[in-house]
């Protein structure tokens, strides 16, 4: 019976384990796809967060805040503009809610 339990329990490892190897193989058109094999939303690419567990939609991205998705707090922390007019404190200084429409 335990043998049973086990090969059955190394059958599904193996079933799930290859289910999600070809999840990660498979990104759609308007992914990015992740170092490790992870697919993210391709616009959270240099958007300021780590999304890959591994980084890699970060690696490589401009550093100074010069990307039109990006906005410098006056505190020089980077964030991305979608984050600006959210009624959320992203900046830490409030910079990213000031001056923004009344609603």
């Amino acid at each position: 019976m335990f043998f049973r339990v086990c090969v059955l329990s190394l059958l599904v490892f193996v079933v799930v384990s290859a289910e999600k190897k070809q999840r990660q193989a498979l990104c759609l058109s308007n992914d990015f796809k992740c170092t490790n094999g992870m697919c993210i939303d391709a616009t959270w690419k240099c958007d300021a967060e780590e999304d890959c567990s591994d980084g890699a939609d970060e690696a490589g991205c401009p550093t100074d805040c010069s990307g039109p998705n990006m906005f410098k707090c006056a505190n020089t922390k980077c964030i991305p503009a979608q984050y600006k007019c959210d009624n959320d404190d992203d900046c830490g200084d409030k910079t990213d809610e000031a001056n923004c429409p009344a609603g």
